[in-house]
């Protein structure tokens, strides 16, 4: 599974907001978003990423595994690992500061089995978290992309790898999805194993076999060095591993090889691959001005003190590894200005070198992209060195500055260094290199620089060891100068270059092997120099004896041969011995001339005896300080063979004679010595004093170092937590503008809609209000957090306070209408405030001026009462009915001719009850014939025969009708209904039929399977019969076998007659529309025999829970049966094509009285297409024929008409329909 990790922190909110408003949708990876977070801070950052994305968003915790399409965003004060696919959390140590957590967290992808398939982009933030987790994932072979730095608003984090090297790719943020995903398009992670190939990476096995036999110096790409080296001059030798095999391994997944020799063969081929692999493995990663602090100081201090020290003397400069030459070309602007700015004439040179002949080329034309060169233009004041170029949006530097510079082709491992330099700068090349690479470089470097001369290198490197030869200038800026007076050997210069011609293999074992070799050759020398020189002495100018050979040290009063530690005045015990090798020692160093004395020396107790003492100076190149060889000679053989440097002859007696006779004697040369013994002694106590105070000041110094080590651990944590800080504060100054957007909506909404709205808080008091509720009450600024019942108000009779505290208590929404004025209607709506949690925490309370709507229902209703009039005009007729119930009937024309009567002719009470249906007349005797002092209204709907016997349907209104001499009758009239009431009933059959309808439909899907139920009974009661006759014809027969064949038969009987009248039940045409007791477990059972065989036949299986006998419900037995039919038989087709298991479950709850059907089958709720077209009728997912799309419209016709509902459960994994039956439900037909 690739992976994508966005690691950021101060000022990241920005740059990954904009990424993922760029990022596709389908690139099919997981993403991890890691943001420096401080843990007591509750994070909105799920949230706000969530409104730049449509994958969704999560955040990490331990154990949950990453998906593909998704979004994982770290919680705050957490550090995370990688475990295959599963996140690890880390207990983290507050004590420790700072936090390294994109480190530990991109350090372990490198653990995964393809940490290939990764890909890293860091952006913004302040410090070095992430240039560990990036140098780790890239030399795995991933894929780094950093945000360019420009764009960065801390460009701590992002400089910091690039300065180590460990990137791909510097981009803005908007154009890395694109990189992204051109990533994935160009095969840069791996692709599925076709069969036949190994799963692992081979070079991957090649390392892990090669790595486990030690000692085994097998070089996998010793091919693929070798043709480097033969067409390129580059010696690979020299690369660190990791460098090499990340590139490599890129290059071979480009072209989709899988084998070391299969990329060989190609390259041997040569043409574009192996040039391709040459300029990869030269990384020319370099631009204007990189990290713009080193060329502000060397601006600043640098090179103006070197061209303050060089005086009239050229300036030379050599950049080492130029690539295309920015920086020579950022250096040359420097020099340039600061000469200008002098006036003073003064030459300088740089030599720009680089291995690659192709980016020399282009450093030499000096062409490039406006947008690298026009950032700096201004900062460093450079208009006058770049002109524009012929190519549109291009710069070329002037003339005057190329001409400054020498570009050519040079290998810094391999060639000559340059001589005499006051400044070299190589950036960002020896971390690539081995370390005994790096020394190599380094001391070419040092050769070739002045003393004091200055080198810089990159933020990541150092000297190499070299150390000691060099002093800092600037440590954070990896600034240093030769120190003076300090030379690398030529024996240390001559190792290192024999270090770097090694195989790789090789150079453990010399390393080694050299302290045997190094004793090899002192022994060597030992003997050479014992042999040409014999007993002898080399002493220097102080008196140190430096070297003897033979026997010279039984001379001295304690001596071990080799470096002694001697002085000719402190060690000899002889007087005379000591005088003349003084005198000896001076005269040679004065006149640098050899002198011979002739000298009988004979030690009774050693070996030692000479006659001659021969003095000759050494030259200076063999020591670095005067020297003097003293040889002690004991006969002319001996003194021909040991001639080394012949000179006069001289007799010590003589020497001695003047030493000892006057001032000049020996007894002076002893008081000399003497006082030469005391200030040595004073000298002596005066560096042990230097010493104490050197110590003193040194603990201080570990004291001071041990401070600042504590301060900087201290910057370093508030460092950190400043980072967090500017996190949070990113992500708050982006919910206050979320919220401020919010809030403008919010009040944009209610001016524009002049709605008087006040919000209350829990004890009543203003919290906001709208402009257009000043117009009832007389509210001000002042007035926030005042309780309303305090203010004034013109809305008589409106009592706030109770229903506000109904609405708190969760009585629900309060309305109440309250007359303003004549004409004039409010209706005032008090609603529940809502929290973010669904707790009530305040009341809105809302005023409408409802006086318009008022008066047009009061119009509806008078144009309703005048279009009944217009319509029924011809169907209405009044009736009087007197006190006296036996006078007769005062009717008006319409009733007269519905009735047959002639005008003139009477008609009474008991003769429009004659007219009225048998079934209707209950219903008219108790509105006809009602107590006429009764004050209410009554109406009934009865059929009424007119004059020609046919029936018609009148809508009866009967009320009290108090005559003027105080007599009470009764005054009805009478509505003609018959056409509506007929259409209705014809309406309601016809909602039957179709109920009926589907029913049969359903019969029809069923009866085969019924068919099959019937026939496995029907088989049985053959077998029986069968088995009857057989004993019918055995005397006697067995009374218990057929006994057991009655018993078969009667329960086969018993299965058939269950299913036929489960049938029969199910397709009965139900006339009666009464409601009647339903038992909940017969129902169910009912729908699962029903269901069983169609089931079977589709593989299927129906369960259902079972439920207690006892529980029953009032409804329609057959259309409940029908509604779960259709459910479990919609279910079956639903899930007839999917793979197994197939079921469908029918459960059975109870809640808050109601009883809950839940038909569950094995399809998915997510799959389901227009859910929200399901209860159509005639809508259907089916094939033609297999539905008619009004199986659950008519279920849903059949819940409702129980006051129930059916719906599909969205929340639920499963496809659920619900349908929800009161168990006391009210008949709404």
């Amino acid at each position: 599974m690739p992976l994508v990790v966005i690691a950021a922190s101060a000022g990241g909110l920005g740059p990954i907001s904009e990424i993922l408003d760029a990022y596709p949708g389908d690139l099919g990876v997981a993403t991890v978003v890691i943001q420096h977070l401080s843990p007591a801070y509750r994070s909105e950052l799920v949230s706000l990423l969530q409104s730049h994305t449509s994958q969704p968003v999560h955040e990490l915790h331990d154990g949950l595994e990453l998906k593909t399409h998704n979004i994982h965003v770290i919680q705050p004060g957490t550090q995370i690992m990688l475990d295959g696919h599963t996140v690890k959390s880390i207990t983290r140590d507050e004590s420790e500061r700072p936090y390294f957590t994109i480190d530990v967290f991109l350090e372990s992808l490198t653990r995964r089995a393809d940490p290939i398939d990764t890909c890293v982009v860091l952006l913004s933030g302040t410090g070095s978290d992430g240039t560990a987790g990036c140098r780790a994932v890239h030399e795995h072979g991933g894929y780094v992309l950093v945000q360019q730095l420009s764009d960065a608003k801390f460009d701590g984090m992002p400089l910091s790898v690039i300065n180590a090297g460990c990137y791909d790719e510097v981009q803005p943020p908007r154009l890395i999805p694109a990189r992204i995903a051109a990533w994935l398009d160009n095969g840069m992670c791996k692709p599925a194993t076709p069969d036949g190939y190994l799963d692992t990476d081979p070079l991957t096995l090649l390392y892990t076999e090669r790595d486990s036999q030690p000692g085994n110096d097998i070089n996998p790409y010793a091919g693929i060095f070798e043709l480097m080296r033969a067409n390129f001059d580059l010696d690979l030798n020299a690369y660190k591993i990791g460098t090499i095999d990340r590139r490599i391994t890129q290059c071979m997944r480009r072209l989709g090889l899988t084998t070391i020799d299969q990329y060989h063969q190609i390259l041997r081929q040569g043409g574009h691959e192996l040039r391709a692999l040459f300029t990869d493995l030269m990384i020319g990663v370099t631009s204007f001005f990189r990290n713009p602090q080193v060329f502000e100081l060397l601006e600043s201090k640098i090179l103006p003190d070197l061209l303050e020290r060089n005086g009239s003397e050229p300036l030379k400069i050599w950049v080492c590894a130029c690539s295309t030459g920015e920086e020579a070309y950022s250096l040359a602007m420097l020099l340039q200005k600061l000469v200008e700015q002098t006036d003073a004439a003064q030459e300088y040179r740089i030599y720009a070198t680089d291995l690659n002949p192709d980016a020399i080329r282009r450093a030499a034309e000096g062409i490039y992209e406006y947008s690298t060169l026009q950032p700096f233009i201004n900062r460093f004041e450079l208009q006058g060195f770049v002109n524009a170029s012929e190519d549109f949006g291009r710069l070329r530097v002037v003339s005057e500055i190329r001409s400054k510079i020498i570009f050519s082709v040079q290998n810094v491992l391999k060639h000559s260094p340059l001589h005499a330099l006051d400044l070299v700068l190589c950036r960002n090349m020896l971390i690539y290199l081995r370390p005994e690479a790096q020394r190599k470089v380094i001391s070419n470097f040092h050769f070739g620089l002045k003393e004091s001369g200055v080198l810089v290198l990159g933020e990541s490197e150092g000297p190499a060891g070299l150390e000691p030869y060099f002093a800092e200038v600037d440590t954070r800026l990896k600034m240093f100068a030769k120190r003076a007076g300090v030379h690398l050997s030529a024996s240390d210069r001559w190792q290192l270059n024999r270090s770097i011609a090694m195989p790789p293999a090789h150079r453990q074992a010399a390393i080694q092997r050299e302290p045997d070799q190094m004793t090899v050759a002192r022994g060597a020398f030992e003997a050479a120099f014992a042999t040409v020189a014999g007993n002898s002495l080399i002493v220097r100018a102080d008196g140190e004896v430096q070297y003897f050979t033979g026997h010279t040290g039984e001379i001295f009063s304690r001596a071990i041969p080799g470096r002694p530690g001697l002085n000719l005045h402190t060690h000899l015990p002889d007087p005379q011995l000591q005088a003349l090798l003084q005198l000896g020692l001076a005269e040679t160093l004065d006149s640098d001339t050899p002198i011979q004395w002739d000298y009988p020396y004979r030690n009774q107790d050693s070996k030692l005896a000479f006659d001659q003492l021969r003095f000759s100076r050494l030259p200076t190149a063999f020591e670095r300080e005067p020297s003097v060889l003293v040889q002690m000679l004991a006969d002319d053989r001996n003194r021909q063979a040991h001639d080394l440097h012949p000179g006069p002859l001289r007799h010590a007696r003589d020497v001695l004679s003047v030493l000892q006779s006057g001032t000049g004697g020996l007894g002076r040369l002893a008081r000399l010595e003497q006082e030469n013994a005391q200030l040595r002694q004073i000298v002596s106590e005066s560096v042990q004093d230097k010493e104490t105070f050197h110590e003193e000041l040194q603990s201080a110094n570990e004291e001071l170092l041990s401070s600042n080590e504590e301060l900087q651990s201290t910057n370093e944590e508030l460092q950190s937590v400043n980072e967090e800080l500017h996190s949070v504060n990113a992500e708050l100054e982006e919910k206050i503008r979320q919220l401020t957007d919010a809030n403008n909506d919010i009040t944009n909404l209610l001016t524009s809609t002049d709605v008087a709205l006040i919000f209350l808080d829990e004890r009543l008091c203003i919290r906001r209000y709208t402009e257009a509720s000043r117009r009832y009450f007389p509210l001000g600024m002042q007035d926030i957090g005042r309780p309303i019942q305090d203010l004034a108000t013109n809305l008589a009779g409106l009592d706030i306070s109770s229903l506000g505290r109904n609405v708190l208590s969760d009585a629900g929404i309060q309305r109440h209408d309250v007359h303003l004025r004549e004409q004039q209607w409010l209706q005032v709506v008090f609603f529940p405030y809502y929290n973010h949690e669904g707790q009530v925490r305040g009341v809105v309370m809302t005023i409408y001026d409802i006086s318009h709507t008022r008066q047009l229902l009061q119009v509806e209703q008078q144009n309703r009462l005048h279009r009944d009039l217009v319509e029924g005009v011809l169907n209405i007729g009044y009736l009087n009915i007197p006190d006296t119930r036996e006078q007769a009937l005062l009717l008006d024309d319409n009733l007269q001719q519905l009735f047959g009567i002639s005008e003139g002719q009477s008609i009474g009470l008991e003769d429009i009850l004659a007219r009225i249906h048998n079934q209707d007349l209950e219903q008219a005797r108790s509105v006809l014939g009602m107590d006429p002092r009764s004050k209410e209204r009554h109406t009934a709907e009865f059929r009424l025969r007119d004059g020609q016997g046919r029936y018609h349907w009148m809508l009866c209104n009967a009320a009290s009708n108090p005559s003027s001499q105080g007599e009470r009758g009764l005054i009805a009239m009478l509505l003609d209904i018959d056409d509506r009431k007929r259409a209705s009933i014809q309406n309601h059959e016809h909602e039957i039929s179709t109920i009926h309808a589907n029913r049969i439909f359903n019969i029809g899907m069923l009866v085969s399977g019924v068919a099959h139920e019937l026939n496995n009974p029907l088989s049985a009661l053959r077998l029986g019969t069968e088995q009857l006759q057989a004993q019918a014809r055995n005397s006697p027969p067995d009374a218990s076998r057929v006994a057991r064949i009655a018993k078969a038969q009667a329960d086969a009987v018993t299965r058939m007659d269950r299913i036929i009248s489960s049938l029969l039940r199910f397709a009965r045409k139900d006339e009666d529309t009464t409601m009647k007791v339903v038992h909940v477990d017969t129902l169910i059972q009912d729908t699962v025999q029903l269901t069983r065989a169609m089931a079977s036949e589709n593989n299927v299986d129906v369960t259902y829970d079972a439920v207690p006998d006892q529980l029953t419900l009032l409804g329609h037995p057959l259309e409940l049966a029908q509604a779960l039919v259709n459910l479990v038989s919609n279910g079956i087709q639903h899930v007839a094509n999917l793979p197994r298991p197939r079921w469908v479950n029918i459960q059975v709850e109870i809640h808050q009285g109601d009883y809950m059907f839940r038909v569950s089958d094995s399809g998915l709720t997510s799959a389901i297409e227009h859910p929200e077209r399901l209860f159509t009728p005639f809508y259907t997912t089916k094939d033609v024929g297999h539905g008619t799309g009004l199986g659950l419209p008519l279920s849903l016709g059949i819940a409702e008409a129980h006051a129930g509902s059916l719906s599909l459960d969205s929340n639920a994994k499963h496809t659920t329909f619900v349908m929800k039956i009161p168990s006391r439900p009210v008949n709404k037909n």
